[in-house]
């Protein structure tokens, strides 16, 4: 993932997709705005997952992984990279009691 003005999928042939979410919207990444690092986290999990899913929002509040979205929350640098294996370890962070 690439965290710039909004969050970017990487895929491993190297092309890059804006991470699908509602429509008329993108996701944003980042502390405070309500819900942004929830719904990031969530849509993450998804496409970690499967990245042929088709993503949704509903839930996101009690499905977004806590280490993921403690992750997000963070300030990064715009561009900033996350590379698949930091964020399979964020999101396994939730159940190591990790918030």
């Amino acid at each position: 993932m690439i965290l710039d003005d909004k969050v970017w999928v990487t895929t491993t042939d190297r092309r890059i997709y804006p991470a699908p979410c509602a429509p008329h919207d993108h996701l944003w990444w980042g502390h405070g705005y309500g819900d942004r690092p929830t719904e990031a986290a969530w849509v993450i999990t998804q496409l970690l997952d499967d990245l042929s899913a088709e993503v949704s929002l509903a839930d996101h509040w009690s499905q977004a992984p806590k280490g993921l979205t403690k992750l997000l929350n963070r300030p990064h640098q715009p561009g900033t990279e996350l590379s698949r294996s930091a964020l399979e370890l964020a999101r396994a962070q939730q159940h190591e009691g990790a918030a």
